[in-house]
């Protein structure tokens, strides 16, 4: 009797893991099992057969239950390893569908607070890297300022750097606060002197202190939108077909970075689109305003479908699984 690959790929689970309980690399090899598969192998054994701690038979137990095949108990592994407590998030994963885990994991996993830092590789074939990352304004203000580096022209970063090294060129003014939003109970807290705690949101991707929006806005380099509780401009404003730099401005109060739920470009590297598209009778306001980098907007032309809820959230729509909610913060 001839089984199916269907068939044959249901039956590996938890329980198949249980036939390699012990055997080493090479056994697996031996037995013509290839090294990717010998590495998964042997990683679900030691879990689930080897390691002997508490809460296994449990975790067994609901694995069984829902039937998770061997790529399926790897991605919990992989999941229950970036939390604190690995072998009870193990036992709530694999009770849990395999379309939810991300979702239930991230419940139960504390992310990693970012670490301003740089760092240097040197490549074999000579190729090195310097690789910055900083939430502080100065990096921005840093690249902004680079030689012949322009809103929305990343590219010439590399050579912009290159010609202020070799000292052919100095570095520009830097253009600290393209545009700040500040909602109005925030503005109360800054005229009344609690700078302290305060941050606020620029449009090159940074993030200001009460007591930089301050200083900056005083020295008047700034430009400032004051916004209300639901995050809704004070002003608004209306054209015929193409969005002022008023309105892209005040959009910039909700949209402070690329809307597609997969970029985190900065607002100063955005395009100003239509929601609804003029084409099929959207409006140039800013309610109907989508800002996108030049790849999303390109792929909206294309196709890519955006869309807002009755809330006013934004959200992407896919061919395949639910929808995403949209960047929006």
């Amino acid at each position: 009797m001839t089984t199916s690959l269907i068939d044959d790929y249901k039956r590996h689970n938890v329980d198949s893991l249980k036939s390699v309980r012990g055997m080493t690399r090479t056994q697996l090899w031996d037995a013509g099992i290839n090294d990717i598969d010998a590495s998964l192998f042997l990683r679900l054994a030691k879990v689930y057969w080897e390691s002997g701690h508490a809460r296994i038979d449990e975790a067994r137990a609901a694995a069984r239950a829902r039937n998770h095949g061997l790529r399926v108990l790897e991605k919990i592994e992989n999941l229950a390893q970036k939390s604190d407590r690995p072998n009870d998030l193990r036992v709530i994963l694999c009770g849990t569908l395999e379309g939810e885990l991300e979702k239930v994991a991230a419940k139960h996993i504390t992310k990693p607070k970012p670490v301003n830092e740089a760092s240097v590789a040197f490549g074999k074939d000579g190729r090195n890297r310097l690789i910055v990352r900083s939430d502080e304004g100065w990096l921005m203000d840093f690249i902004n300022s680079l030689p012949g580096v322009d809103d929305g022209g990343l590219e010439a970063v590399y050579e912009g750097l290159k010609q202020h090294a070799r000292g052919k060129m100095g570095l520009a003014a830097p253009r600290k606060m393209l545009h700040i939003i500040v909602p109005l109970p925030v503005m109360a807290q800054l005229i009344q002197g609690n700078t302290e705690d305060i941050k606020v949101r620029a449009l090159d991707g940074t993030w200001r202190t009460g007591e930089e929006i301050m200083a900056e806005l005083l020295e008047g380099i700034g430009l400032a939108t004051f916004v209300n509780a639901r995050n809704e401009p004070v002003k608004q404003y209306r054209l015929q077909r193409y969005f002022s730099a008023a309105q892209k401005e005040l959009a910039a109060a909700v949209q402070h970075v690329c809307q597609d739920p997969e970029c985190h470009r900065p607002f100063n590297l955005l395009q100003a689109d239509h929601l609804v598209a003029w084409s099929k009778g959207g409006e140039t306001n800013i309610d109907n305003i989508l800002m996108l980098c030049e790849y999303h907007n390109m792929k909206k032309r294309d196709g890519d479908v955006y869309y807002k809820d009755a809330e006013g959230r934004f959200w992407k729509r896919r061919k395949f699984g639910p929808d995403l909610p949209c960047t929006n913060n």
